[in-house]
């Protein structure tokens, strides 16, 4: 499902992202398309769930795009491995470092 899902957005995306543009330009425009498209499939695969497994409504609450966070995300899984092996030091080190990166601008 998840192939699926990825295909079809692509093309979603690809045929209406040039639409957008000529729309009249919003900060949060391609946000709140996609989230609009979004809870329209999930609507849809919501509809197609067997009576068993249905939940009563799914809904995406919220969509944003992050950039730049290669390092943050480097800073993450470094805690993380220092968490797993009990290295409690570092653990504090590196959530320094994590508190210095996202307050610095």
């Amino acid at each position: 499902m998840a192939v699926y899902f990825k295909d079809w957005l692509t093309k979603k995306l690809e045929k209406n992202l040039s639409a957008l543009a000529d729309e009249s330009s919003s900060e949060n425009k391609l946000d709140e398309w996609l989230l609009k498209r979004l809870n329209t499939r999930a609507t849809i695969l919501q509809e197609k769930q067997t009576p068993v497994s249905r939940v009563s409504k799914v809904r995406i609450a919220n969509i944003t795009f992050a950039y730049k966070n290669a390092e943050l995300i480097e800073l993450l899984r470094k805690r993380g491995y220092a968490i797993k092996d009990g290295k409690w030091k570092d653990v504090n080190k590196t959530e320094a470092e994590i508190n210095k990166k996202i307050r610095t601008p």
